[in-house]
């Protein structure tokens, strides 16, 4: 049940990201039937479902390069930064 979680975001600095916890708020038996998983959670135990990773403008720039890209061009307004990158 939605209800029995609670939503939880840290900021985790040093690996730039934040990250999403649904935090259950009693002990209770959680199943995903089309995965076959069923595991019991207790009260205040987290489970991790997300990472948002947030990265300096420049950075964007190296790590596309890294992986074999170039910036084509970069839009910025305040903090967001959206980047066209092609594969060289």
């Amino acid at each position: 049940m939605v209800e029995a979680f609670a939503h939880r975001a840290m900021r985790n600095a040093d690996a730039s990201r934040v990250e999403m916890h649904l935090v259950s708020q009693r002990r209770q038996l959680v199943s995903v039937p089309v995965a076959g998983v069923q595991l019991t959670s207790e009260r205040g135990e987290a489970i991790w479902r997300e990472s948002s990773y947030k990265y300096r403008k420049e950075d964007v720039v190296a790590i596309v390069a890294r992986a074999g890209f170039a910036m084509v061009e970069q839009w910025t307004e305040g903090t967001f930064a959206l980047t066209l990158a092609a594969a060289v």
